[in-house]
């Protein structure tokens, strides 16, 4: 037998080694427990004496730079193990109090130093900030008093959550999911993909990667074949230096006055060519938390008229005072590709990318647990449950809003025929207002008026219609990004008015129809709309208020029971009102010129139609 002496000496002095290297690090362990400093106390309010049970206490060291921080108990309670003896003071972060910072105090080896913090009940009042608008670019540093208010509130979240993120003291479970949503309206079209994962916060729900490499490749990055990789930004990013060095700050009011939100804005600086973001913190004025950051996208990489692409990060304040990231999404642009052939017309490109929907992403926690029950029991003690509908169940509020709403008016240049030869109305244009809601993916309901006053041939008189109509429309699908077809129906009432010397008359019916047409989108809030509209305006009878020789006429030429318009026409012309004609017994043997009552004459077989072309001008809300 050959004995080979090598690797048992290896191993024996690897062995060896390890013995020697563990008694070092076990002596450096034992000295370093017997000289380990530690700060505890109490965080309380100056007023009362009571604990404060939520909020943040924070270790800063001798130039004031934060060490530490912990999230005290139901008592108040904090404590801290310093690295090394020193000069150290506390600093509180209680959302909608003031922040406190301590005189500092020396820290010597191995000492327990017991220090009851209070610190003054002085609430942050963001109700009473003045917003003004403003472009000037700022950095965090150079806001105003105001800005500087909301953004310290803000702050305390940020590093709240972070905090959160990074003990792990939590479990969750999170619905995630996918969906399209349409380009327009921003409806669900098509539900895409929900899944549910449970597991611990060790990380934010939502994550992003650092603020250098979003300040070096931009939120939006190239992953080839067609494929962009959308970033948003976190805690971890909103707080960094690198975030604050490129963006601008400034006050800004919410959209609805009465929303109790005030917000600190943020956008790049001018000098940035990279796809970044612009957004706004929004704060609660009554609790000074943090609410949401709704953020988009700007300088991206394709080029289309869309500036929803964007997200937003909603955040929450469990009953322990730590905070969470409780839902969040991102909607991306689904761009299409026109068919080769359909990109020219004649000599005239046309853009061969569209913008074909609106995908988004996002998750929501539903319910919240203590990760220490677990360990121990197996399962946890309910922290917070959401109703499913805060799971991504329902349709996301908009970056921009959703601008399911609009105004629109234009013209419809109709032609009415009242089936008589003798009573044909000219061409008029007919003046139309109306207000449109978006109901559904692809529907919308408009309700309104349209005014025209036309022409009759061979009579002097104007006719006057008024319709008051609702209006249900389809489209079906969209030609490009900028066209989209449309069908609807019109159904609605009608009112009818002539007036001559001597004479007025009225009629009322209901009107049914169809309208088809196209919207093109000219920008984001405003759409150019041309259609063809047609239909029947049914009347009932109509009323007389006239004279005695307009009486006459109209039971002498036009007959009882003779449709309104032809009664009109025939006893209308100018030459029938000549002098010759009005003497008595001459003519039409007119005798008299005083007034009558007014009586009500049948309508017979009025079954009006009318045809038309529409242009109109969309503005949406």
């Amino acid at each position: 037998m050959t004995f080979r002496p090598w690797p048992c000496l290896s191993y024996c002095v690897i062995k060896a080694n390890l013995k020697v290297a563990a008694t070092l690090i076990a002596s450096l362990l034992i000295v370093d427990i017997a000289h380990a400093q530690t700060v505890q106390g109490r965080l309380l309010n100056e007023s009362s004496g009571q604990p404060v049970t939520a909020g943040f206490v924070v270790l800063v060291g001798q130039d004031s730079t934060e060490l530490q921080r912990t999230l005290v108990d139901e008592g108040g309670r904090f404590s801290f193990g310093a690295s090394r003896p020193g000069r150290y003071a506390l600093r509180s972060q209680v959302i909608g109090l003031r922040s406190t910072t301590s005189e500092f105090f020396q820290l010597d080896a191995g000492q327990v130093f017991e220090f009851d913090f209070s610190v003054p009940a002085l609430p942050i009042e963001l109700d009473a900030l003045v917003v003004q608008d403003e472009r000037v670019c700022r950095t965090r540093e150079e806001v105003g008093v105001a800005a500087a208010t909301v953004w310290e509130e803000a702050q305390k979240a940020l590093n709240a959550a972070l905090w959160t993120e990074r003990q792990g003291l939590f479990r969750h479970r999170l619905t995630r999911y996918e969906r399209l949503l349409d380009p327009e309206t921003l409806d669900v079209t098509e539900r895409g993909e929900n899944w549910t994962q449970e597991g611990l916060y060790h990380g934010s729900p939502f994550g992003s990667i650092s603020a250098e490499e979003l300040a070096q490749s931009g939120y939006i990055v190239d992953a080839g074949n067609n494929e962009w990789v959308y970033h948003g930004p976190d805690a971890r990013v909103l707080l960094s230096n690198t975030f604050a060095e490129s963006h601008c700050f400034s006050m800004q009011q919410h959209r609805d006055r009465s929303s109790g939100l005030v917000g600190l804005a943020f956008e790049p600086t001018m000098d940035r060519d990279k796809p970044d973001v612009a957004g706004v913190l929004w704060i609660n004025t009554e609790t000074a938390e943090l609410e949401f950051v709704e953020f988009r996208y700007t300088n991206p990489p394709w080029d289309l008229e869309y500036n929803d692409a964007g997200g937003r990060i909603e955040f929450d304040r469990l009953d322990t005072g730590a905070w969470i990231v409780r839902r969040w999404w991102i909607r991306m642009p689904v761009i299409g590709l026109r068919p080769a052939q359909t990109v020219r017309i004649g000599n005239r490109p046309i853009d061969p990318y569209f913008l074909a929907a609106v995908r988004e992403t996002g998750a929501a926690v539903s319910e919240v647990t203590t990760n220490a029950a677990h360990s121990q029991s197996g399962t946890g003690q309910a922290v917070r449950a959401y109703r499913p509908d805060d799971a991504g169940e329902v349709t996301s509020g908009s970056v921009l809003g959703q601008r399911r709403s609009g105004i629109r008016f234009g013209v419809n240049v109709s032609l009415l025929d009242t089936g008589s030869e003798v009573a044909r109305l000219n061409a008029a244009p007919a003046f139309q207002g109306a207000v449109q809601v978006s109901t559904g993916p692809g529907l919308q309901l408009a309700g309104g008026v349209q005014l025209s006053s036309h022409g009759m041939q061979a009579a002097r008189h104007r006719y006057n219609l008024v319709l008051a109509f609702v209006e249900p429309r389809f489209a079906a699908y969209s030609i490009s990004s900028n066209v989209t077809p449309f069908l609807g129906a019109r159904v609605g009432r009608a009112w009818e008015h002539v007036k001559d010397v001597g004479a007025t008359f009225r009629a009322s019916g209901f009107v049914y129809g169809g309208v088809g047409g196209a919207t093109v989108k000219l920008d984001n809030r405003v759409l150019l709309e041309l259609g063809l509209s047609l239909g029947s305006l049914r009347f009932g009878d109509y009323t007389a208020l006239t004279d005695r020789r307009w009486e006459e006429c109209v039971a002498e030429q036009g007959g009882m029971g003779v449709a309104m318009p032809a009664t009109v026409a025939t006893c209308s012309p100018p030459e029938f009102w000549t002098g010759p004609q009005l003497t008595p017994g001459v003519g039409t043997g007119i005798s008299g010129t005083g007034d009558v009552p007014a009586i009500t004459h049948s309508n017979t077989a009025r079954d009006d139609a009318w045809k038309g072309f529409w242009v109109g001008v969309v503005f949406r809300l």
